[in-house]
């Protein structure tokens, strides 16, 4: 068989270099550990199947604990529909919040109850004027951390997890810089690796937070082989994913999906 090569290439002249010396001055002061553990989900392009596998996760954790979803990606919210919310449902959302329509507690779904867990969301608008204004206004991400830990607490929420945009930016940074562990999601492809790079040596140019790797949508390679290859690559534990669905899988993205969420748990010492 063929070995994949996972080798991060740096040009002197590549745009990606731009990213390693952004300044973190205009980033949130404060930092992690939160109350409630903050899990930040990011890839540096569209198409890694980012929100499914956040959803994926989110639906099996929910069965013992109490999970909140919270969809920062204002200008392609994906999460009310992969945990079936519809439009019409989600009357009140963080666009709301962010222009000051709502306060954040009035924005809460409530999707799941379990005897032990439950599972709520806070979904964006996908209404095509409010993804149109946000594409055009800045918004503090920041701001969300107040309310957020009071609902967190009126809710007790014992852990959450945040979706955001692909790519690094002033809106994806923040969201980084309040998490309390950064997951990355890519796939086997020449556009993710020199990206994911880039977002792994921005991160650690912050305050220290576990930082992890998901290799998603693998087909054709061993899954072991290509998480031995990714971790010595990027130098953090890497997670090799098949195809996963937000409700049912086959047999190996079941015990795969198992073992991330076991994994995620643990090192946010949620037990």
């Amino acid at each position: 068989m063929r070995e994949v090569q996972y080798k991060v290439k740096y040009q002197t002249n590549s745009p990606l270099r731009s990213f390693a010396h952004l300044e973190t001055a205009m980033l949130p002061s404060s930092t992690p550990p939160h109350p409630t553990p903050m899990v930040a989900f990011s890839a540096f392009t569209r198409g890694t199947g980012r929100s499914t596998l956040i959803a994926a996760l989110a639906m099996r954790l929910a069965q013992s604990k109490r999970v909140l979803v919270v969809d920062t990606d204002l200008t392609a919210p994906k999460m009310h529909t992969l945990l079936g919310l519809s439009s019409s449902s989600a009357k009140i959302t963080l666009n709301d919040f962010f222009v000051g329509l709502a306060d954040l507690k009035d924005t809460l779904n409530v999707l799941q109850s379990h005897p032990t867990g439950a599972l709520m969301l806070i979904s964006a608008s996908d209404d095509t004027e409010q993804v149109a204004f946000c594409l055009r206004e800045s918004y503090r991400v920041e701001s969300l951390l107040p309310p957020l830990h009071a609902l967190c607490k009126r809710e007790n929420i014992d852990i959450v997890l945040l979706d955001m945009p692909a790519g690094l930016s002033d809106t994806t940074l923040p969201v980084i810089a309040l998490s309390d562990a950064l997951w990355v999601v890519m796939r086997l492809d020449v556009r993710d690796y020199e990206g994911v790079a880039v977002t792994l040596d921005v991160t650690r140019r912050l305050e220290p937070r576990p930082l992890n790797l998901v290799v998603n949508l693998v087909q054709g390679h061993p899954l072991e082989d290509v998480e031995r290859q990714v971790s010595s690559t990027y130098a953090c534990p890497s997670y090799a994913l098949p195809f996963v669905a937000p409700l049912t899988g086959s047999l190996e993205s079941e015990q795969r999906l198992h073992s991330l969420a076991n994994a995620l748990l643990k090192q946010q010492k949620i037990y």
